[in-house]
């Protein structure tokens, strides 16, 4: 089914709608958020897409926003033509800041909805609603060393080799990631 969009310049339509997808995390959570409320590093997509397909949405086609109590409330918002079509999966995939405390064994769940509003009347519809489950948080290590080893800190200088150090709290397992970004 097509969505009646609304026209830049033309009247507005009695029945033009917009589309959203609301992502809520829980407590302690929180989205990157740049100016005026804009979403960071955050990609609305085709889940598995090609890298030549055109199945995500640019700012073209949809705007995110971060608002609520510490950032954790992202908004996909649809704006032009293309819409989330039936029987097809998307990701959402954002950057988040983690809770500062601990949550193990214990986790809260996410909450997905997504919503329908009619321009014309201000009226919204909630489509659907998901509880995802979350993941338990452990305590932060607090070992975590960098060592640079040629002793180079000249700015804009390419530093051939440093020793990163960490100890963690609680063991890791399978399917659990280290990412290490600088």
């Amino acid at each position: 089914a097509q969505r009646r969009l609304q026209q830049a310049l033309a009247p507005l339509a009695p029945d033009a709608e917009e589309g959203s997808l609301v992502l809520m995390s829980p407590a302690g959570f929180g989205f990157r958020v740049g100016d005026f409320e804009g979403c960071l590093e955050s990609t609305l997509e085709r889940k598995d897409r090609l890298l030549w397909d055109d199945e995500f949405f640019p700012s073209t086609e949809a705007t995110c926003t971060v608002t609520g109590t510490n950032f954790n409330v992202l908004t996909y918002t649809l704006i032009n033509q293309k819409a989330l079509l039936r029987r097809v999966t998307y990701s959402i995939v954002s950057t988040v800041k983690n809770p500062d405390v601990a949550s193990w064994p214990s986790a809260d769940d996410w909450l997905l909805e997504s919503f329908k509003k009619f321009i014309a009347t201000e009226q919204t519809i909630r489509l659907d609603s998901y509880l995802v489950p979350g993941i338990p948080m452990i305590t932060p290590s607090k070992d975590f060393g960098v060592t640079n080893i040629p002793g180079e800190y000249t700015a804009g200088v390419l530093v051939p080799e440093m020793n990163v150090s960490f100890r963690f709290r609680a063991p890791l397992r399978n399917g659990d990631q280290i990412r290490l970004v600088a």
